[in-house]
């Protein structure tokens, strides 16, 4: 399903709609709008939301280019915010969550309990973050809140001006293949009242600020200069910002009506210690005429930043003058945004409720799982202890003269082994050491004497070390046993005499045959 988003960048006499539209081929422009209102005067910047603003936004409700159904994104004035870079000492992104206010407490001397927090990272590397802190009073995002919501606008995004207009830089960086996109590069959006500053390192944000001082500053200068009304100064600004560069005595006129304005932009990049090599991006209204003006005023290259693309062509509007608006409609959920504790968004609300409801249901459900499993257990363990009754029971009734059961299988085991030995031994059922023993007695003659020192029986082997009392009677010996049926090999070794003259030692291998027939008589 394709998210369109609509950012609504609400300035003191125009009010500037853009709807970008996303989806799996990633999002691009759908419509943008503007409405703009005459005025009289300056405006006053430093109220978050005014009756003006409030009947544009009225008109544009009533003319169907903003639905309540829209997902809305809209962002406060940056010069009426507070900002604070901060370095904390991890990078973990919910530990600076929690943290934040703790953090921010002691550096931004405000009362953490009377404004909303939010942060942007600007630098990110293993063990240390620092981060841009936006502290916005309650007081004005209630007021804000209540204006908007006035006129039936519910915006799920509450941000700052210095964010949008970073978003917006990030997604035309995107769109083109310069390498420019990858240096560092400032961006400065002049508007009527404001102009917001962005520097950034290829995609990363290194500094932000929002000045209260725009266009208007030239007109007023206008008016005082030439004594004229507002309407008139604002007729001969227009007149001066006409498409193409400024030259010779407008120039100058120029410079002077903005000398405030090009010192408070010439001192923020001084403080920035911005390479005199870094080009400044310019969008917002009269950026075209002003380019030269500026370039020669601030002593830096000047690149007007390009449109959006088709759309505007198609709508006749000036591209770059949608700049805020766009950079809010693409912000992500993780943007800056004042909309918690308790000015969270009614639609996270009933999310977070059915999130709750979900969760006592599925703990329900766990809960009965458990239940199931631990019946399940007990009733195994019941027979398995009935299996182990009957167990002891055969062992006892098998062994009766075990009395001390403590493992029925493994003393099973053992009594099972020492029997067989004693099989073994005793010849059930197979040819035993007593059985061979027997059959080489009964095959030695009587008249020879033998003594035995050795005798071992090992798989169908008898090794036999003994002593005789001639060499003689060992050849009679192995003569004797090789006629035995149950031997088919005897062999004689390490045949001497040993320490007694009398008596010669010698030993002896006997291969047994394998019996055909279990049982043999002793």
């Amino acid at each position: 399903m394709k998210k369109i988003t609509l950012g609504l960048d609400i300035g003191q006499y125009a009010i500037k709609g853009a709807r970008i539209q996303g989806g799996l081929m990633g999002r691009r422009p759908t419509s943008f709008f503007e409405k703009r209102m005459t005025r009289g005067q300056a405006s006053d910047s430093f109220h978050p939301f005014s009756e003006m603003q409030r009947n544009m936004l009225q008109e544009l409700v009533s003319e169907g280019k903003i639905q309540p159904s829209d997902s809305i994104a809209v962002a406060l004035p940056g010069h009426l915010v507070s900002t604070k870079e901060i370095t904390l000492p991890f990078t973990d992104k919910d530990k600076i969550k929690k943290t934040l206010y703790f953090e921010a407490e002691g550096q931004l001397l405000l009362d953490m309990d009377e404004v909303i927090l939010d942060y942007q990272t600007l630098l990110s590397v293993p063990g240390v973050t620092k981060v841009l802190v936006f502290a916005a009073s309650k007081t004005m995002i209630r007021k804000f809140l209540d204006g908007l919501l006035s006129v039936g606008i519910d915006p799920a995004i509450v941000s700052v001006d210095q964010v949008a207009l970073y978003r917006y830089c990030l997604w035309m960086n995107a769109k083109t293949a310069s390498k420019e996109k990858d240096q560092e590069q400032v961006v400065i959006d002049l508007g009527a009242t404001k102009t917001v500053l962005c520097g950034m390192s290829g995609k990363t944000l290194r500094w932000a600020r929002t000045t209260p001082m725009g266009v208007d500053i030239f007109i007023e200068f206008l008016q005082g200069e030439c004594n004229l009304t507002w309407q008139e100064a604002e007729a001969l600004s227009n007149e001066l910002s006409r498409p193409g560069e400024l030259q010779g005595k407008a120039l100058a006129v120029f410079v002077r009506g903005f000398s405030l304005w090009l010192n408070d932009i010439e001192v923020s990049l001084k403080k920035t210690e911005l390479s005199p090599s870094v080009g400044i991006h310019l969008c917002g209204g009269a950026r075209v005429s002003l380019r030269a003006a500026i370039s020669s005023a601030l002593h830096r290259d000047i690149i007007v930043q390009k449109g959006l693309g088709a759309v505007h062509e198609e709508q006749g509007v000036s591209s770059t003058c949608f700049a805020q608006a766009a950079g809010l409609a693409l912000l992500s959920p993780d943007a800056v945004n004042f909309r918690s504790h308790e000015f969270v968004h009614s639609k996270e609300i009933i999310t977070g409720g059915y999130l709750i409801s979900t969760g006592v249901s599925l703990l329900f459900l766990l809960s009965l799982f458990v239940v199931n499993i631990s019946l399940h257990a007990r009733d195994k363990e019941k027979k398995f202890d009935l299996k182990k009754q009957e167990l002891t029971t055969a062992f006892q009734s098998s062994f009766p003269e075990t009395q001390n059961v403590v493992d029925e299988i493994k003393q099973s085991e053992a009594m099972i082994t020492d029997i067989k030995k004693r099989s073994d031994l005793l010849g059930i059922g197979t040819q035993s050491p007593l059985l061979i023993l027997k059959m080489i007695t009964d095959a030695i003659p009587n008249d020879l004497t033998i003594y035995v020192n050795e005798f071992t029986v090992e798989g169908g082997r008898v090794q036999l070390e003994a002593q005789t009392t001639s060499f003689d009677f060992v050849d009679k010996i192995k003569n004797a046993l090789m006629k035995v049926d149950s031997f088919e090999d005897v062999t004689v070794g390490d045949a001497r005499v040993t320490s007694d003259p009398a008596r010669i030692g010698f030993r002896m291998q006997v291969s047994v045959k394998r019996l055909k027939t279990a049982k043999q008589p002793l």
